[in-house]
């Protein structure tokens, strides 16, 4: 299997893939008739991709025979010239810059999460910090590591809570927190959407109403000092000297051309017009470029954007789809100022009616599932002059005898305090689940 094909020195095509057994990367050099000059084995397990390298013979990205993300260097008779592996999974895309270093595009796992990094002119890079993760984001505040996918539940990913908290040996407070709204149309008729734990089970998909769902299967993350500083260079001069940050540059808005490729690499195709991250219009012209100065719209000092619509087969409520287009804002303030603050994330939804339907009767709530270390001893309670529900210990020390628990990490004695609050809405109803418990009456279970 011959994966790509690239133009050869002199005349001819040089072309990399795989052996039949596909246990075995080749190269082969044609001629312009297509005839086979020659073969080679280099020795890794898989090339998906090839180019020329400066200063002359050839780049091929893949796999290595150990299973690690590979680049090497081929001379123009595909012998090996030198190799460079990265972490484990296969090298997708790469690009010479004129100073001879070189960005490189590379996935691993499954689910796929995929990465680029930077690294010098011989291939090499120096630490794992130049590489830069754009599915899967983190955000960091106060005590808590949050690491978000791209979703309408905030906090699972798909297996377990990513709200951890440090200090406590990644102990969590919240397993998962999702929306649920539900409307009446002007005949009456009643339409919900709704999520919980489950992907891709669900009411909603990625990206707005009009995207495609591959656009959107990613996070963006700004921060307020990579804004401050991208708006010193350009009000320096009135151009960029530096290169902005990859979600800047990418940033979803209107008009911007450099929104071109996803996570997978492969071509975003949603109308650039139709892109709908905030941002501000510097020039005025109406489109996002951060070369003409423009910028996201941010909350906080650190913030995840994403989007997700319920135009889709809802397959959790059975329900017909509202036609919304959801917007989520997740940010932290960094406050050493505040305590509170600082130990607060801060999450704002933008709900967008996008069908020829007008609502009555709307209510919008969260499915949230607080589990304050382990889960077996959790009660929950609210104080609605407060527009505020919370978490609380059975007893103090947190586990079901003394701090064991059969299923997450125990706080022991040093139990945090977890609650949710609405800032400018009301908390005007609340109810409550039981786990699935022996005795317990099934109504008033997990939904």
């Amino acid at each position: 299997m011959l994966n790509s094909l690239t133009p050869s020195s002199g005349s001819g095509l040089l072309a990399v893939g795989a052996t039949g057994n596909m246990v075995e990367a080749i190269v082969v050099k044609f001629d312009l008739s297509g005839n086979i000059l020659w073969k080679k084995l280099p020795g890794d397990k898989l090339y998906l991709v090839v180019g020329p390298k400066s200063g002359g013979g050839f780049l091929a990205g893949g796999s290595s025979a150990d299973g690690k993300a590979a680049l090497v260097h081929l001379d123009n008779n595909g012998n090996l010239i030198a190799r460079n592996t990265y972490m484990a999974g296969s090298c997708a895309q790469f690009m010479e810059l004129p100073d001879g270093t070189m960005v490189i595009g590379a996935s691993t796992g499954s689910p796929a999460e995929n990465f680029l990094f930077k690294t010098d002119a011989s291939g090499q890079y120096t630490t794992e910090s130049s590489f830069i993760r754009n599915r899967n984001r983190e955000l960091r505040f106060g005590d808590f590591s949050l690491n978000q996918i791209p979703s309408s539940t905030l906090f699972f990913d798909n297996s377990r809570s990513a709200f951890s908290h440090i200090p406590s040996d990644m102990a969590s407070t919240i397993f998962s927190h999702s929306l649920w709204v539900g409307a009446k149309d002007t005949s009456g008729f009643l339409k919900v959407s709704a999520s919980d734990y489950r992907e891709p089970q669900s009411d909603f998909r990625l990206g707005h109403m009009n995207s495609i769902v591959s656009d959107f299967n990613r996070l963006w993350a700004v921060s307020k000092q990579q804004i401050q500083s991208l708006r010193l260079d350009f009000l320096d001069n009135g151009v960029l000297d530096e290169m902005p940050p990859y979600d800047l540059l990418t940033w979803p808005a209107r008009g911007n051309v450099h929104f071109r490729f996803n996570p997978d690499f492969t071509r975003v195709s949603t109308k650039l017009d139709s892109l709908p991250a905030p941002f501000v219009d510097a020039n005025s012209d109406g489109i996002y470029n951060v070369y003409d100065g423009d910028y996201p719209v941010m909350k906080g000092d650190q913030m995840l954007w994403w989007v997700y619509n319920d135009q889709t087969e809802h397959e959790l409520s059975f329900s017909f789809p509202l036609g919304l287009d959801l917007a989520v804002s997740l940010y932290a303030f960094d406050c050493d100022e505040s305590e509170v603050v600082a130990q607060s994330l801060f999450a704002d939804y933008q709900l967008i009616n996008r069908s020829s339907h007008q609502y009555v009767d709307t209510y919008v709530g969260f499915h949230t599932d607080l589990d304050l270390g382990c889960f077996e001893d959790d009660y929950v309670g609210s104080l609605p002059e407060e527009h505020t529900y919370y978490v609380y210990n059975q007893d103090e020390v947190d586990g079901v005898i003394g701090d064991t628990c059969s299923f997450g990490t125990s706080f022991g004695s040093s139990i945090p305090v977890q609650s949710v609050t609405f800032l400018n809405q009301s908390l005007d109803h609340m109810l409550y689940f039981h786990d699935h418990e022996p005795g317990t009456n099934p109504p008033s279970q997990d939904p």
